[in-house]
């Protein structure tokens, strides 16, 4: 019996012994395995090709006509007429409204008056002076008798010269009461009306000359160094959707605004008469900065950047994934232009290429 169980306990050791080299044998086949098997990084590509590229800058600003100005009263009164309405065509020195003028009038009158008075007096001075010099030479008048005839003339002259300059001012008054602009355009808005009562500086109403539109918009510093004259400007209209105008850059400041970070721009826009564009409309504004036709154009997130400035890609070239560097140019949000590394044609990894290593196998993902 004892000799029974001692065989029964000896083949259980041994199968619990054999078991175990077994679990490990078995451990060790699945971990070389694991060890042996390697994963293959899948990318997406993009075939390099020749084609343009171009960069701009985007700013905005409100539109107004090339010449605006408000007209200011510069005299006191009742307006009793009023020849235009807001929009109407107007021209330089039209009188837009008229203040009550019989005062003015009647000054006029009065200076004219005074000057013709004048220039009776100083007349008769002349001959007066012209008779005493002869009478001078013939020793019939005597040196005074000549010095205050000649004094008479320059005392005539000098009262023409006044009645001349108050016939002056009169005029200026009475003309002050032709309310006009000094530059012809539209009447853009008026802020009177017949009956209104004025005085020197009230504002009267703003005039625009629309035949040419301008845009100014402030630049940064950063960008005002690509910003040339006549550069091509496209444009767009908030308050009209749908639709682009091209204008082109007029002039570039020079100095900077009070806070020192930006420069004055102007840009000009051609009108028409039946444009929809209108003074004072909010409008965006892109610069075409720089452009390039004809060269190899990358996706912009396939490049990758080294701290030291330093720009590679990864092409696929038979099934594996090789680093190549590259020299850029023009660079926006979405393109890079590709100098030299690369030729046209090549399979750039544009997704993925941050889990790749050089020389080393990759799927390309079939979209």
């Amino acid at each position: 019996m004892k000799n029974k169980r001692s065989i029964f306990i000896s083949v259980l050791g041994i199968a619990v012994i054999l078991l175990l080299l077994f679990i490990r044998i078995t451990n060790r086949a699945a971990n070389g395995n694991q060890e042996n098997k390697v994963t293959i990084p899948t990318v997406e590509i993009y075939k390099a090709e020749i084609g343009q590229i171009h960069n701009k800058v985007s700013y905005t600003g409100n539109v107004e006509g090339i010449f605006e100005a408000m007209i200011i009263s510069q005299t006191s009164g009742t307006i009793i007429k009023e020849n235009v309405k807001v929009g109407d065509k107007i021209y330089a020195d039209q009188p837009l409204f008229v203040v009550e003028n019989e005062m003015q009038k009647a000054n006029v009158e009065q200076a004219k008056a005074q000057v013709l008075a004048a220039e009776t007096n100083y007349e008769k001075a002349q001959n007066d002076l012209k008779r005493i010099e002869k009478l001078y030479e013939d020793r019939v008048a005597t040196k005074d008798n000549l010095e205050l005839a000649q004094l008479n003339v320059k005392s005539t002259l000098a009262a023409l010269k006044g009645a001349q300059a108050a016939l002056k001012v009169a005029e200026k008054q009475l003309a002050d009461t032709y309310i006009s602009s000094k530059f012809s355009g539209k009447l853009g808005s008026k802020k009177v009306s017949v009956g209104q009562t004025v005085a020197p500086g009230t504002e009267i109403g703003k005039v625009i000359d629309d035949s040419r539109l301008k845009i100014s918009i402030m630049v940064s510093e950063n960008d005002i160094s690509k910003i040339k004259v006549s550069q091509k400007v496209k444009i767009t209209i908030d308050a009209i959707p749908n639709k682009y105008f091209e204008g082109k850059v007029n002039t570039v400041g020079l100095a900077t605004d009070n806070n020192g970070r930006a420069y004055p721009v102007e840009i000009m826009i051609e009108n028409s008469k039946d444009s929809e564009i209108k003074s004072g409309m909010f409008a965006r504004c892109e610069i075409e900065t720089e452009r390039k036709e004809n060269t190899i154009v990358i996706p912009e997130k396939a490049v990758i950047s080294n701290n030291d400035g330093k720009n590679y890609v990864f092409i696929v070239e038979n099934g594996k994934a090789i680093m190549k560097s590259i020299d850029v140019g023009i660079r926006t949000n979405t393109l890079c232009e590709v100098l030299s590394g690369i030729n046209a044609g090549d399979n750039v990894i544009v997704v993925g290429q941050q889990r790749v290593e050089n020389n080393a196998p990759v799927k390309v993902h079939s979209k």
